[in-house]
C-alpha cells in the first residue's frame, strides 16, 4: 500500500471492446435478414419460387460461411484482420442490396443495414475504409434502380441520389468519430502513464527518505512502513501489527489527539524507546491524521527521526562546558592551595617531632592532620590532572591487549573484591589510535567503577568485550551490581559528582575527558538493581589518522 495514493483514471473507452460489439452488430443484421426471409417464406406466397428462394438462401450461406471462416481462423496480423474484415463488410452489403431487391416493401430497413455496414466502417477502420464501402453500396444501390428500370422515375432518382450522398456523409461521420475517439484513448493512455510515473515517483520518495514513515488506519494498526522505519525498529517487516505492540506510549497519545473529537492536527511526540535487545533510544514522532474529503480521517501519518546520538552529542557538549568552567575553576584554586598546604605539611611535622613521646594522643591527632593534607594534596592533583592539557594521541593500540593488562590489575588489586568473575570476549581485529597510559587509566577506573558496584552483589560477575563494528571498535563493560537510576546516570560523568562515601567526584570526570580526547563515544545503559553497561566506540587509526591530514591541510 502507498503512503499516498493518487486518484485512478478510470478507462472508459475501449476500442477492442467496441469492435467486438460492431462485429455483432453485423451478425445481428444478417439475422434480421434471415428472419425476413423466412418471415417472407410464411406471409407471402410469392416466395415459394424456387428460384428466389434459392439466390437468397445461397447469399446468406455465402455470408454466414464467410464469417465462420473468418473467426475460425487462427491468430492473423493486424493487417490481415483488417483486410478480412473489409472483405466481410463488402459481402455484407451484397447480402443487404439482395434483400432490398426482393423485398421492396421493406427497403427502408435494408437501407438502413447499408448506412449501418458504412457506420461500422468507419468506426473501425476510418474513413478511407467507409468511404470505399460508401461508394460500393452505391454501386450496387445504382445496380437495382438499373435491373427495375421499367419502374424507374424522378422520385427514384432522387432517393438514389439522396442515399448515395448520405453514404459518404455516414462513412465520413463515422471516420471523424473513431479519429476523435482514438484521440480520448491516447489521452487516458497518457494520463494512465503520468499517474503510473507519479505513483513509481511517490513510491520511490518514501522507500529512499531517510526519516521513517509509517502509516496507520483508525483501529490503529499499522498499514505500511517504510524501510528507514524499519530500521529504526530494526525489524523486517510492521504492517498488519497494532501500534500499540510497538510503541505504547505513542499509541496511546495518537488515540487521543488524532481520533477524538477537536483533536489538533498535528502532534509532536518524543518518547523512550527499548528495544529488544535492550538498546534505548530517543525518538521523535511526528503524527498528522490522513483524512479524505468524503470519509473523514481514515488513519494517521507518523514521521520519526532517531534523536539518540543528537541528544547524546547535546549531553556531551553540556559536560564540556560544565568541565571547561570546572577546570578554569580548578586551576586557579589548585595552584592557591597547594603552596599553603606544603607550608602547613612541613610546619605540623615539625611540631609533631617535637612533642614528647608520652603525649600519645597529640601524635595521634597531628598524624589525622597530615593524613587530610594529603588527602587534600591528592585531590588537587587530580584536579590538575583534570585540567591539564591533551595530550598527542598518535601510538597504535591493540584494545584486546590494555584490557588484558587491566583486567589483570584489578584481579590482584587490594581494595577489591577476589572472587568477580571475569569473562572476557575480546574478538576486536583492528587496532586504534590512542595514548596508551592515558587510555588504560580511563578504562582501570571504569572497570574499578564496576568492580565498586558490585561489592554486595553474592555473585558478581564482569563482562568485557570488543569487536569491530563498521568503522567503529566497541567496547563493552558490563556488570551486575547495584546500577544507577536516570537521575544518577545523567550526572555520572559530572565533576564532583559521587556516590561513595570516600570519593572525590573526579574519577569518571577525567575519564570521560580521555575518552573524549581520543574522539570516542561513550554510551551508558544501567537500570537500578540489575546493572550498567559502559559502550565505547572507538573510531578505527586509519579514520582517525584521516582526520589528522584534513586537520593538517
Amino acid at each position: 500500500m502507498s503512503v499516498i495514493e493518487l486518484p485512478k483514471v478510470k478507462k472508459t473507452i475501449n476500442l477492442e471492446g467496441q469492435k467486438q460489439f460492431f462485429y455483432g452488430l453485423q451478425v445481428v443484421g444478417l439475422f434480421l435478414c434471415f428472419l425476413f426471409l423466412v418471415l417472407g417464406q410464411i406471409l407471402d406466397s410469392y416466395f415459394i419460387n424456387f428460384y428466389i428462394l434459392r439466390n437468397l438462401y445461397l447469399l446468406l450461406f455465402f455470408d454466414f460461411l464467410s464469417h465462420l471462416i473468418f473467426v475460425s481462423l487462427p491468430t492473423l496480423s493486424d493487417l490481415k484482420k483488417e483486410t478480412g474484415i473489409f472483405s466481410l463488410l463488402l459481402i455484407d452489403s451484397i447480402v443487404y442490396v439482395g434483400f432490398l431487391y426482393y423485398f421492396i416493401a421493406y427497403r427502408p430497413v435494408f437501407i438502413f443495414l447499408l448506412f449501418l455496414n458504412i457506420f461500422l466502417t468507419g468506426l473501425q477502420m476510418g474513413k478511407k475504409r467507409a468511404f470505399w464501402i460508401a461508394l460500393w453500396a452505391s454501386y450496387l444501390l445504382a445496380s437495382v434502380f438499373i435491373l427495375d428500370v421499367n419502374d424507374l422515375n424522378a422520385q427514384k432518382q432522387i432517393s438514389f441520389i439522396l442515399n448515395s450522398v448520405s453514404f459518404f456523409a455516414v462513412g465520413w461521420l463515422s471516420g471523424h468519430i473513431k479519429t476523435q475517439i482514438q484521440g480520448l484513448d491516447e489521452e487516458v493512455k497518457s494520463q494512465e502513464r503520468n499517474v503510473e510515473v507519479l505513483k513509481k515517483f511517490n513510491q520511490m520518495i518514501v522507500e529512499n527518505v531517510g526519516t521513517g514513515l509509517m502509516t496507520i488506519d483508525r483501529n490503529r494498526y499499522i498499514t505500511h512502513a517504510n524501510p528507514a522505519a524499519l530500521r529504526i525498529f530494526n525489524v523486517k517487516s510492521l504492517r498488519g501489527k497494532p501500534l500499540k505492540n510497538l510503541i505504547l506510549e505513542v499509541d496511546e497519545k495518537v488515540k487521543t489527539d488524532m481520533f477524538l473529537e477537536g483533536a489538533h492536527p498535528i502532534k509532536r511526540y518524543e518518547v523512550i524507546y527499548k528495544n529488544e535487545s535492550g538498546y534505548r533510544q530517543v525518538l521523535e514522532f511526528v503524527v498528522s491524521p490522513l483524512k479524505d474529503p468524503e470519509r473523514g480521517i481514515l488513519g494517521a501519518v507518523l514521521m520519526m527521526q532517531d534523536l539518540t546520538e543528537l541528544k547524546q552529542l547535546e549531553e556531551s557538549l553540556k559536560q564540556k562546558e560544565k568541565l571547561a568552567a570546572v577546570g578554569q575553576l580548578a586551576a586557579g584554586i589548585a595552584h592557591e592551595i597547594r603552596n599553603p598546604l606544603a607550608s602547613m605539611s612541613g610546619s605540623i611535622q615539625m611540631l609533631r617531632d617535637t612533642l614528647p613521646k608520652e603525649s600519645m594522643e597529640n601524635q595521634r591527632l597531628f598524624d589525622i592532620v597530615l593524613r587530610e593534607i594529603d588527602r587534600l594534596n591528592g585531590l588537587i592533583s587530580e584536579f590538575l590532572e583534570f585540567v591539564r592539557p591533551e595530550v598527542k594521541i598518535d601510538q597504535i593500540v591493540d584494545l584486546n591487549h590494555l584490557l588484558e593488562e587491566v583486567l589483570d590489575m584489578v584481579k590482584v588489586h587490594t581494595g577489591l573484591r577476589k572472587d568477580v568473575q571475569q569473562k572476557r570476549m575480546l574478538n576486536a581485529k583492528r587496532p586504534i589510535l590512542a595514548h596508551y597510559d592515558k587510555l588504560k587509566q580511563a578504562l582501570l577506573n571504569i572497570v574499578i567503577n564496576s568492580y565498586q558496584a558490585m561489592e554486595k552483589e553474592t555473585n558478581p560477575e564482569l563482562v568485557v568485550q570488543t569487536y569491530d563494528a563498521g568503522d567503529k571498535v566497541v567496547v563493552s563493560i558490563k556488570d551486575n551490581g547495584l546500577g544507577m537510576s536516570e537521575e544518577e546516570k545523567a550526572k555520572i560523568f559530572e565533576p564532583f559528582h559521587t556516590t561513595k562515601p570516600k570519593g572525590t567526584g573526579l574519577g569518571l570526570a577525567i575519564t570521560h575527558k580521555i575518552l573524549d580526547m581520543h574522539e570516542a563515544q561513550v554510551i551508558v545503559d544501567s537500570e537500578k538493581g540489575v546493572g550498567t553497561v559502559f559502550s565505547i566506540e572507538f573510531p578505527v587509526a586509519h579514520d582517525f589518522l584521516d582526520k589528522k591530514k584534513i586537520g593538517n591541510i
